[in-house]
């Protein structure tokens, strides 16, 4: 009988949110008894097409789209692979590629350039705003980029990365079923006697475009 007097008075005792912004997604910090106030979703507006991935190393596989403002520049990092999604069956022949992290850059957050980087090598040239690719790291996903604003951060650490990476199961290792995915070979058929988990990789740069590894964090389960 305690524990329920307690909670009714939790529940009951006013939010103190001060000068704090608050995102409201549900009545948490609304007093529904003492306003009418409703949220009303806006429908959102078509105002066109700011960048089209539409270059050969781009693939058909272009997502994790990641953007912050860095001083006077816009700054977006994406993944890039061709992994053939769009086709029901994957086509004789075709071969995926390993997932590339593309650079792209803007002033205003509408109109968007691909630098060319030099860094990375696609069929032949480094005409291209790769940063990174299955050459220079094996297996990346989701690279999540930020710039980290501690005063104190060594400098050639400015901007950090997370992204996750595969780990192969060790002989006689188990992991539980919905964590375990196995690779495509060279023809694009899955690969059962390959099976890996995931893991994640953190990585630095002092110029947010060539980035080191830093360290590994192996997935428990």
């Amino acid at each position: 009988m305690m524990l329920s007097m307690l909670a009714i008075v939790a529940v009951s005792a006013p939010l103190q949110v001060g000068d704090d912004l608050q995102v409201l997604w549900d009545d948490l910090v609304v007093d529904t008894e003492r306003t009418t106030a409703r949220r009303v979703l806006h429908h959102p507006e078509y105002a066109g097409v700011v960048f089209d991935h539409d270059v050969p190393w781009e693939g058909d596989a272009c997502g994790y789209h990641t953007l912050f403002k860095d001083g006077d520049i816009y700054r977006m990092y994406y993944n890039s692979a061709a992994l053939c999604w769009a086709e029901p069956r994957k086509p004789v022949g075709f071969r995926p590629s390993g997932i590339r992290i593309c650079y792209a850059e803007s002033k205003d957050g509408v109109h968007w350039m691909r630098p060319e980087l030099g860094i990375c090598e696609f069929n032949g040239s480094r005409k291209n705003n790769i940063i990174m690719d299955k050459d220079r790291h094996f297996a990346l996903d989701n690279f999540y980029v930020f710039k980290d604003a501690n005063p104190g951060c060594p400098a050639d650490e400015l901007y950090k990365a997370v992204t996750q990476y595969r780990v192969r199961l060790r002989p006689g290792e188990s992991a539980p079923p919905n964590m375990i995915f196995t690779e495509y070979d060279q023809d694009g058929h899955k690969d059962p006697e390959h099976p890996f988990a995931y893991g994640l990789w953190f990585f630095f740069s002092s110029d947010g475009l060539h980035f080191r590894p830093g360290r590994a964090m192996r997935l428990s389960w």
